[in-house]
């Protein structure tokens, strides 16, 4: 019976093809080998996949695949103007909202570089200068999975964590698709289909060609980056329970403060408790709106908060404002101080101090020193202070109460009564 068997002859190994250069391998871990020694097991080195120089080429003009991503184009282009203006709809003030505004924000994003994308090899087809491993994509579901995992593959770990993602891909990542380690099997199989459809079936052919992708889209730099940053702590600090502070609405701002001051080119305002700095952000965006320029102060005392304005851009000239020496240098100070324990009364008289002479002050207050004090029998000590800060405040200016609920649309909801107190120095 075992000479009916036939023996199989080993195959010959085979001369590389002229034409062909190897691509760097990528270590999977594979059905993994076991050293007699240690019994422990060893990876192994996958030999280097030869990958035909002609993948890298030119391919001939195909307008009937040019017109099909144009159309793929023209829909993700449509999606992105749909998606795009309710994006600051709704304050962002609990995890979950943070959460459910980065999955859209993520969303948009991903909308948005595919179309570049699906642009950019439109032309390609159009004039022949794909290279061959490109030609075949051509639907919206392989464009958005291929621009998904080119954005992520080895991206800088800051700017991932910064956009909500766990972590970079890695060539151990784009292994895996081929090596079946995914737990859920099926996803993978419908993943490795729909690479096999475009060509792609080695992990350093993936190599390529997500780095041929990445060169479509513009991954976020420069000012678009930072803002970005910036978002991202301040919301995290928004929530994070930080003592007496809660971020003023910007329509409080644009409609109940800047209204009380003039800007004009160089003048000197400081904001003495700024938080993350949306009362200097709305000024200076409200000066660079009608051409001028203003000097820009801020004082705040917590070091995350101060990371944040020093990503801004602002001139941080001190972490406790009852601590630096008052000088009459500021045309304008517009403030939210901290309410606790009456401390925005103590705040209010330095920041009349810090004023130029005729230098106009603008700052928001709880509205418990403004009701009448001359009806009561008794005063305590603290109402007697209160009262004396309202007498203080009406040979100065004036003050004006603020609807309880503005305060809602903050970055860290609240709802209470306030004041905005408006006055000039003598």
């Amino acid at each position: 019976m075992s000479s009916l068997i036939r023996k199989r002859k080993p195959r010959p190994s085979r001369p590389v093809p002229s034409g062909c250069k190897p691509i760097s391998p990528l270590l999977l871990a594979v059905t993994p080998a076991l050293d007699s020694a240690t019994l422990a097991p060893v990876p192994l080195l996958l030999p280097p996949i030869l990958v035909p120089e002609r993948f890298a080429v030119q391919t001939k003009p195909s307008p009937v695949r040019a017109e099909m991503l144009g159309e793929v184009a023209a829909g993700m282009e449509a999606d992105y103007e749909r998606l795009r203006p309710g994006l600051e709809a709704n304050p962002v003030n609990t995890w979950r909202k943070i959460h459910q505004q980065e999955n859209r924000e993520r969303e948009i994003d991903l909308v948005r570089w595919s179309a570049q994308v699906a642009r950019a090899l439109q032309s390609g087809q159009q004039d022949g200068t794909l290279p061959l491993l490109l030609r075949k994509i051509r639907t919206r579901h392989q464009i958005t999975w291929l621009v998904k995992w080119a954005f992520r593959y080895q991206l800088e770990p800051e700017l991932a964590e910064m956009l909500g993602y766990d972590r970079p891909y890695s060539d151990d990542d784009l292994a895996e698709i081929f090596a079946c380690k995914f737990s859920n099997r099926d996803s993978n199989r419908s993943i490795r289909r729909m690479l096999n459809a475009i060509g792609i079936t080695q992990p350093q052919q993936l190599q390529f060609v997500l780095r041929e992708l990445k060169q479509y889209f513009q991954v976020p730099t420069g000012e678009d980056r930072k803002w970005r940053r910036i978002t991202y702590l301040r919301r995290r600090q928004a929530v994070a329970g930080i003592d007496d502070f809660f971020p003023t609405p910007k329509a409080v701002i644009q409609q109940q403060m800047l209204p009380n001051v003039t800007l004009c080119d160089g003048c000197r305002i400081l904001e003495p408790s700024a938080g993350y700095g949306t009362i200097a952000q709305v000024v200076l965006e409200a000066a660079a709106a009608v051409g001028i320029t203003v000097h820009m102060d801020v004082v705040e005392s917590n070091p995350k908060l101060v990371e944040i304005l020093e990503l801004m851009g602002l001139h941080v000239i001190g972490r406790d404002f009852l601590k630096l020496k008052p000088e009459p240098i500021y045309d304008i100070i517009l403030a939210n101080p901290p309410f606790g324990n009456d401390a925005c009364i103590e705040h209010v008289y330095r920041m009349e101090r810090c004023l130029k002479p005729k230098g106009r002050l603008v700052v928001i207050t709880p509205n418990h020193w403004t009701r009448d004090f001359s009806q009561a029998n008794r005063l305590s000590a603290v109402e007697k202070r209160r009262q004396a800060f309202q007498e203080w405040v009406r040979e100065r200016g004036h003050w004006q109460d603020i609807d309880r609920d503005e305060f809602k649309q903050s970055d860290r909801p609240i709802q209470i009564a306030t004041a905005m107190v408006v006055l000039d120095r003598r």
